[in-house]
């Protein structure tokens, strides 16, 4: 843990929990979640093996990294692909998006300077996973969309925000990925005559926040008190999406939290499974389960099964490699169509 902080001390921000806070806004699973982050001691498949209480390192998600704490919370790519790690951006996103369309900068407990000051007409755009938008042509021809675009014609102004929510070692490696990515976009916009101000922003997975988004909301005009209120709400939000993708990490990945049943064959014999989601061109979700079976057991004959208390799957076998009356301990990949 003390290496983590060595690390991070330079450009985060650490956070600092007040008694009012741990007694009221944030639940003892929740404190001792973000504890044990930290620590490195979450009960993740690595830890659970360097423990002696599991044999299996990788990643029962995707099954190709060990699974680690810092994989399932910002690296594991089925988790990417199915939207958890968007939804824990898009609830961070939503709280900095705090300046209402058509309305002036509010000037109380702001300090002199503000980049928002001196106008009427800013208009505010969001890109988040369920919704995108596209900058008006009038301003700039790009296909290029920031996750928060602010612009003012009457000031010919633009800001553009950008926000990651990396593992908190990487905030700087990814804050010089983002900057260069609007690097065009900037240009751009600056040939057409507008003052652009661009803000890569960072909050940690683990709810440390970056110095760049401290300094962000300096130049929005906010005063220390309104800044120390802010960095909480966007520290607490990164940390109940990351809770909830720790919570979720043996659940289906799109049916509302209800937990998979392991496949069971008739036999009563229950194999080893892992699953891989993905989406199929027939829009229903396919997860994929790997079964090493480890008795000679009469082969069953499965067309359904329930796996959740509100789903069914269709189930089919494929690769299989056994005869018509017994499994002699081969691997056998079976598909299974969940309807959503």
């Amino acid at each position: 843990m003390q290496n983590e902080w060595l690390d991070i001390g330079d450009f985060c921000i650490p956070l600092a929990l007040k008694w009012r806070t741990l007694i009221h806004d944030w639940s003892p699973a929740l404190l001792k979640f973000y504890l044990n982050a930290f620590q490195m001691t979450l009960p993740d498949q690595s830890n659970l093996v360097r423990w002696g209480k599991g044999t299996e390192k990788t990643c029962y998600i995707c099954g190709k990294a060990v699974g680690t704490a810092k994989h399932l919370l910002v690296g594991c790519k089925v988790l990417l692909d199915s939207g958890q790690y968007s939804r824990r951006h898009d609830r961070v996103l939503e709280i900095i998006r705090f300046v209402r369309e058509g309305t002036r900068a509010i000037k109380s407990n702001v300090k002199p300077y503000s980049i928002l000051k001196a106008a009427s007409d800013w208009t505010i755009m969001m890109d988040t996973y369920e919704k995108q938008y596209k900058i008006p042509e009038d301003i700039c021809a790009s296909a290029s969309r920031p996750d928060i675009f602010l612009y003012s014609r009457i000031l010919k102004r633009v800001v553009m925000i950008e926000l990651t929510v990396p593992w908190e070692t990487n905030i700087p490696k990814v804050h010089a990925i983002k900057v260069n990515k609007y690097y065009e976009l900037t240009n751009e916009l600056t040939r057409n005559r507008f003052v652009v101000d661009l803000y890569a922003v960072e909050v940690g997975a683990r709810g440390i926040t970056a110095k760049s988004l401290y300094n962000l909301l300096k130049d929005l005009g906010l005063s220390r008190t309104n800044i120390n209120s802010f960095l909480e709400r966007t520290s607490k939000a990164a940390l109940v999406g990351s809770f909830q993708i720790w919570l979720g990490r043996e659940r289906n990945l799109d049916s509302g939290g209800e937990r998979i049943t392991r496949v069971k064959l008739m036999t009563g014999y229950e194999p080893i499974c892992s699953y891989n989601g993905q989406w199929n061109d027939n829009k229903k979700k396919v997860f994929i389960y790997s079964i090493q079976v480890q008795h000679n057991t009469p082969a069953p004959f499965v067309s359904s099964h329930v796996i959740g208390p509100r789903i069914k799957g269709d189930i089919q076998r494929s690769g299989t490699s056994y005869n018509d009356t017994m499994w002699k301990g081969t691997e056998i990949f079976t598909k299974i169509y969940i309807h959503v």
